[in-house]
């Protein structure tokens, strides 16, 4: 799922990149926390920047689990949309607000090279996706950005054409079909649990990625 609406919009492509969430974006988030306390969750993976830090923060505390972050699922550094590497706050930083995060877990990507093509992005979102996929038997939630629920759309389904919507607090719900053994969507990009959505027409495909 994407994190919550931030303050800042849009992100100038010469920072700061870590903006916070909006008041909006808190009121979504918590609704988004009821909405997936009734989930059998058990792992939760979060990029390290603020916003979905902040966003997965009323997940964890639904669920009572523990935030692990991982760069894995971190922004895409398109240089279209960033001048260099976006500093986020560093972890210890981030734990000392956010109590539930977990220090002790060891991400599968620390930290991506700057700039990022868009073949090594996706290979990023392949690398990540089918490690914690592997890893992890039990029902996960991932907290990241919009270009990442399209990355790994893309990998699960096998289709690069196909469309996923990425709005901010949306949910995409995604299980293994025992009969076929292919990944399928039960819900792409469903806004259902939010009283007053936030519909985001650049979270569409066609603005991160091309269909080469």
């Amino acid at each position: 799922m994407r994190h919550a609406q931030r303050a800042t919009q849009p992100i100038d492509r010469s920072g700061p990149h870590d903006p916070l969430i909006s008041n909006g974006g808190h009121r979504h988030a918590e609704q988004l926390g009821d909405h997936l306390s009734k989930q059998p969750i058990k792992f939760l993976f979060c990029s390290p920047f603020t916003r979905t830090v902040q966003t997965a923060q009323y997940i964890s505390l639904r669920l009572n689990i523990p935030i692990f972050l991982e760069w894995g699922i971190g922004e895409y550094l398109n240089p279209d949309w960033f001048s260099s590497i976006p500093v986020t706050q560093p972890y210890e930083v981030l734990n000392s607000k956010f109590d539930k995060i977990d220090l002790s877990y060891e991400p599968i990507i620390s930290q991506p090279s700057f700039p990022e093509t868009q073949i090594c992005f996706l290979e990023r979102c392949k690398q990540v996706i089918r490690s914690l996929i592997s890893t992890y038997d039990s029902k996960i939630c991932l907290v990241t950005h919009g270009s990442v629920v399209v990355g790994i759309g893309h990998e699960l389904s096998q289709n690069k054409l196909a469309y996923y919507k990425a709005d901010c607090c949306s949910v995409s719900h995604w299980f293994m079909d025992e009969d076929s053994r292919k990944w399928q969507q039960l819900s792409n990009g469903s806004l259902e649990h939010l009283t007053d959505p936030i519909v985001d027409l650049s979270s569409q495909p066609k603005h991160w990625f091309s269909e080469s």
